[in-house]
């Protein structure tokens, strides 16, 4: 670390091994780490944090919070609503969420809302029968090397072969 009239100066090594540069600007509280990862994603890297941590920060300032994280802004996006409404909503009740989706979608938020058991479906292995269930490939190539082979008509020998396929003339 070194300081600088308004500027600290900070080395954060990562679990690589690889160390970065910190500068924090103490008249602005801004912090600017090497590897930009704020700059280009929009979320604070594990240098900066480690640094918060160590300067006792109990709260991420308010600059380094970005939108994508808050649920107004969450809600802005599912729903549809503008700025000035999702400001509105971030300490609102239920009331006026209701009132936001009815303004939406133009129906009533349910009090209660009954579920139905779902259709039964068959599935592979759900077959009451053992006919009617759909066998594996490797279920058919057991079958098929425990299947008992057939008598030829032209050489009468038990083989896999029938009287059309015999190379016996």
């Amino acid at each position: 670390m070194s300081t600088l009239e308004n500027i600290e100066v900070f080395k954060v090594s990562d679990a690589r091994k690889k160390t970065f540069t910190v500068i924090h600007e103490i008249e602005t509280e801004s912090y600017d780490c090497e590897c930009k990862l704020f700059v280009r994603c929009g979320y604070l890297c594990s240098h900066l944090s480690f640094l918060l941590k160590n300067k006792d920060v109990n709260n991420i300032p308010e600059k380094y919070v970005g939108n994508r994280w808050l649920k107004s802004e969450l809600l802005k996006a599912v729903h549809g609503l503008t700025s000035d409404e999702s400001a509105s909503d971030k300490g609102s009740s239920s009331v006026d969420k209701n009132d936001s989706i009815k303004n939406i979608y133009g129906i009533d938020v349910l009090e209660e809302i009954t579920a139905h058991a779902p259709n039964v479906v068959s599935t592979k292995g759900g077959a009451s029968d053992k006919k009617s269930r759909i066998k594996s490939s490797i279920e058919k190539a057991i079958e098929k090397t425990n299947k008992l082979h057939r008598r030829c008509g032209k050489c009468h020998k038990v083989t896999d072969h029938n009287a059309r396929s015999c190379g016996r003339k």
